[in-house]
């Protein structure tokens, strides 16, 4: 009984010592890479999410870094970070597209699709759709309505067979007046 408790004792140390070393030693950031859409420079990305090279790759957090990407970088729609054992980091971006203007007084807001406020406006930029008649309460947030509103529009105007909204800086406006909620 001794033996085996001695044998189990071993196997047992010697697996704790493996996975140490595996997760202290040998996993440690070597390559940083920004990845997707370039709509902030690298090092921008880079400073915000505080990675380092050196780092422990199987102890980053990665769910704080992501949201704040979103949250104070207006053109990131998406943000995932991408652990690739043993040694690299991959920041993935998704850029937001400009979808729609929306006027709250005599002020313009350029949206995303999914509601997210990209920038303020003197003026409606052109080839994007223009919502007049709000008043935002609060512009620093998303405007969740507003982006059901284009996305149910989006799907019409593809399920009547009409070409999706052409790019920035192209084509006619469309506009919307009211109160999306």
């Amino acid at each position: 009984a001794a033996r085996r408790f001695l044998l189990a004792f071993t196997l047992l140390a010697m697996a704790a010592v493996t996975a140490f070393v595996c997760v202290f030693l040998l996993f440690k950031v070597r390559t940083i890479e920004v990845t997707g859409d370039q709509v902030y420079d690298p090092s921008a990305i880079l400073e915000l999410c505080g990675y380092q090279e050196g780092d422990n790759l199987a102890l980053l957090t990665t769910g704080e870094q992501e949201a704040a990407l979103e949250e104070q970088l207006p053109y990131v729609e998406d943000a995932q970070i991408l652990r690739h054992f043993p040694s690299g980091l991959e920041i993935h971006i998704t850029a937001a597209q400009q979808a729609a203007c929306v006027q709250s007084g005599s002020q313009w807001f350029i949206i995303s699709g999914k509601g997210k406020i990209l920038e303020e406006a003197t003026q409606p930029l052109e080839g994007v759709m223009q919502i007049t008649g709000l008043t935002l309460k609060d512009p620093c947030h998303r405007i969740h309505s507003i982006g059901l509103v284009l996305l149910n529009l989006k799907t019409k105007l593809h399920l009547c067979g009409l070409p999706p909204a052409p790019a920035s800086g192209t084509g006619q406006n469309r506009s919307h007046t009211g109160d999306p909620e």
